[in-house]
């Protein structure tokens, strides 16, 4: 189960893209260690406890107690906890990266690559640029910490920079880049062209390090060739709407997903002090694995994400309805991951055969790692 831990609201950043309220207060020490011990209740063997905002980094001292609660609960409990968290990188400094990584934390850094895809929509509440900031903490991260995840936000203001973008975070030494759009977005003919050019430019790339045998993770090709490789998006995969993923607010009010947070009991399925509310997740989950009704006849809807409720809520306000522009995207993303499937399978790539059909390859990855080292 993954577990996301609403810490606080407030931000100490004005991105204008931000789905996020910053109202809704702070989680208190005792929430907290309730829902540690809540994400244990089935008895898995595994959880990953994400701290989660706002930004985290506003409550540093709740996050040293959750490291160590967690870890004083593994005992108890009998389950590993995943620490990760997901930040904006302007409070990261070396004595925080240097906490996370003796916590054995992943971090998840908000970066949305150049300075000019960056700053324009990632600024200061004053309205100033934090590039340069964020900029330095990438570097903290990929010395200590150089498993992190890289997380951009593409607009149609800054999707021209997208193909400089990842290659500016790959050079950075990100090996896992998350290229997330916004589909709320205004999106119109032209700015979907200029998405697929920087696409097919990305394409490129991704072959040509398949070629030199880098290991890496993109996601707009990765999660579409895996999808093409599996039939379909696998379970775990999918946020599955209180199943695998819940979302706990700063109160302890569990909701099935990130998105709902605050968004009323009516989205809420159950609470820390009494646990998962089964027929409200049922309810929830039910409608949201409903048919969708534009879906019906399409022949890529088991590898498209018209499953993702949270997404469907933001663009929609519905769990059913489908937004236009996810749909216009997973049409163009789907046949350029699939050609540069095509290509490197043909060619027999090692690395990609290892990726994609080697249920081995984490393995490996950590092996050559070493090696290198």
């Amino acid at each position: 189960m993954n577990v996301t831990l609403f810490l606080t609201r407030r931000c100490n950043l004005a991105c204008d893209y931000c789905y996020e309220s910053q109202t809704g207060g702070t989680m208190s020490a005792e929430t907290l260690e309730k829902a540690v011990r809540f994400s244990t209740f089935d008895g898995r063997p595994v959880v990953s406890v994400v701290f989660f905002g706002g930004e985290p980094l506003l409550e540093k001292g709740l996050i040293e107690h959750g490291i160590t609660f967690c870890r004083k609960h593994e005992k108890e409990s009998k389950t590993f906890f995943h620490l990760k968290i997901s930040t904006n990188g302007v409070l990261l400094d070396e004595e925080t990266v240097e906490l996370f990584q003796g916590a054995g934390m992943l971090v998840s850094l908000s970066f949305d690559g150049c300075r000019s895809a960056h700053d324009a929509h990632r600024k200061l509440v004053g309205g100033q640029g934090t590039f340069e900031i964020v900029d330095r903490a990438a570097g903290l991260l990929m010395e200590k910490l150089p498993h992190s995840t890289v997380v951009s936000v593409v607009t149609p203001h800054n999707v021209g920079d997208l193909y400089e973008s990842v290659e500016f975070l790959f050079g950075k030494g990100f090996r896992y880049v998350i290229a997330e759009l916004d589909y709320t977005a205004a999106w119109d003919v032209d700015s979907m062209k200029v998405l697929e050019k920087q696409y097919r430019r990305m394409a490129k790339l991704y072959i040509e390090r398949m070629g030199k045998g880098d290991d890496f993770y993109l996601s707009v090709f990765d999660e579409k060739i895996s999808s093409h490789v599996s039939g379909g998006y696998r379970k775990n995969e999918r946020c599955e709407m209180g199943h695998h993923n819940v979302a706990i607010a700063p109160d302890g009010t569990i909701y099935p997903c990130i998105e709902f947070v605050g968004m009323g009991e009516e989205w809420a399925i159950g609470h820390v002090d009494t646990g998962i509310e089964e027929g409200a997740r049922d309810r929830i989950y039910e409608e949201s694995e409903g048919e969708k009704e534009p879906c019906t006849d399409c022949a890529i809807k088991t590898r498209c994400r018209n499953w993702c409720g949270c997404m469907n809520m933001r663009t929609t306000g519905t769990l059913t309805k489908i937004s236009p522009v996810l749909c216009a995207h997973e049409r163009m993303v789907t046949p350029i991951a699939d050609e540069i499937g095509n290509r490197l399978y043909k060619r027999r790539n090692r690395t990609f055969l290892d990726k994609f059909y080697n249920a081995a390859y984490p393995f490996l990855c950590l092996f050559k790692e070493q090696k290198r080292s």
